[in-house]
């Protein structure tokens, strides 16, 4: 439990609890790093995910399982060297606001953008997660068959 093992659980559980709730200004500063790099991902992910579902073909059922596949692995490509870039270009832009020396900036990334990138990513590509529950289907059906 923790670099200390004399506290007792009780005391462990205090602590992280304490540490949970605290409300100072390193904890609201990087609350507003959060909502500032959410943002940023979550403009230019809507932006990058628009484009990759208008570069690739709609969907349709009445394609080749092969071409369907090949289209959902070149979208999921294009999201993929997407992403890399987006975190490339966020961490550009400085923080847009005033922080103490001892303030150690650009460790929230990973909080922020994941979530906002996945779900501008899924949401504003229809044709993705058409393709992706085709695919499931046919998966599917191939081994109930068998």
């Amino acid at each position: 439990m923790g670099s200390n093992s004399n506290k007792t659980p009780t005391k462990y559980v205090q602590n992280r609890l304490r540490k949970l709730t605290r409300i100072d200004s390193i904890r609201l500063l990087r609350i507003a790093e959060m909502i500032q790099y959410t943002i940023l991902y979550a403009i230019l992910g809507f932006t990058c995910a628009i484009c990759a579902e208008l570069i690739i073909p709609k969907f349709s059922i009445n394609r080749h399982i092969g071409l369907q596949i090949l289209n959902t692995l070149l979208q999921l490509s294009i999201c993929a060297v997407a992403v890399f870039y987006i975190k490339k270009l966020t961490k550009i832009v400085p923080l847009l606001f005033p922080y103490p020396k001892n303030y150690r900036p650009y460790e929230t990334f990973e909080y922020s953008g994941g979530l906002a990138l996945n779900i501008m990513f899924l949401m504003v590509q229809p044709n993705l997660r058409m393709r992706v529950a085709h695919l499931a289907e046919v998966i599917q059906g191939i081994h109930s068959k068998s």
